[in-house]
């Protein structure tokens, strides 16, 4: 019998991914406020000040007294500013506070990859719980409702509002009891191998990593299963609805039939 009642997903790269990198969509709404910008070297200096700054004021600066908005802001200024660019500071106020905007609609920003919604509607059909753990602000959840995702999730854990992350197994516990489950009826569904597939495992849940490089991901970290790794989530798909546990299913049948 299976024993499956919840899955959890990582959102970004494993659901939906950004339209285009978050360099050069940055440089394309900087030419709105008459900033030219390399679209590589602003993505570079982006990827290298995220590091810097989550490991300054990790968690969007939670514990920093740092609202989620002054965390990008924030951001926003060092990625511009490593590139040599002096602008203003009313011109760099109002540019980061309309990429903190852009961010927040799906329909802008992002694009749900393909298989995505057939399996989250597959997993719910199949009486599975389903929710979101995502290191993310709290635009989260208007950025899962413009792309009309919502509607397939139990719950939404967004980092920044619970004052958790990723790889802490205090997260995860957290969607165990939001779903009153034990830690191996539910499975992880993501694209990093530490912060949700070892993340996941360590808690006791079941874990998938999703990687279209398999093959390389699978020879560099030698203590992720190789029969955990999909390319997409259509791969998981199959894997985790022969452990679905079936009981509750059966139940509510039951109970739908006696009331009739």
């Amino acid at each position: 019998m299976g024993v499956l009642r919840l899955v959890t997903f990582d959102i970004t790269n494993t659901i939906i991914r950004w339209r285009v990198p978050v360099g050069h969509h940055y440089a394309g709404v900087a030419r709105r406020f008459g900033i030219e910008s390399n679209e590589d070297e602003l993505h570079s200096s982006f990827a290298r000040n995220w590091r810097r700054h989550w490991h300054e004021f990790p968690n969007y600066g939670v514990e920093n007294g740092l609202s989620t908005r002054e965390w990008w802001d924030r951001l926003v200024f060092r990625t511009f500013k490593d590139v040599n660019h002096v602008v203003d500071e009313e011109t760099m106020k109002r540019l980061a506070r309309e990429l903190y905007r852009s961010y927040e609609d799906g329909n802008t920003a992002a694009q749900i990859l393909p298989n995505s919604v057939r399996v989250l509607s597959d997993f719910k059909k199949a009486g599975l719980k389903l929710g979101v753990i995502s290191n993310f602000d709290e635009r989260l959840h208007t950025l899962l409702s413009s792309l009309n995702l919502s509607q397939y999730f139990d719950f939404v854990i967004a980092s920044s509002e619970e004052r958790l992350c990723k790889p802490s197994p205090e997260i995860f516990e957290l969607a165990l009891r939001k779903a009153d489950v034990d830690a191996h009826q539910g499975a992880h569904i993501g694209d990093n191998p530490f912060l949700d597939y070892h993340a996941a495992k360590f808690v006791g849940m079941h874990a998938y990593l999703i990687n279209q490089k398999i093959k390389s991901v699978t020879e560099t970290l030698h203590d992720v299963d190789k029969k955990d790794v999909f390319s997409d989530i259509a791969g998981v798909e199959g894997h985790v609805l022969e452990n679905v546990d079936v009981s509750d299913m059966n139940a509510k049948d039951k109970r739908e039939s006696d009331e009739q």
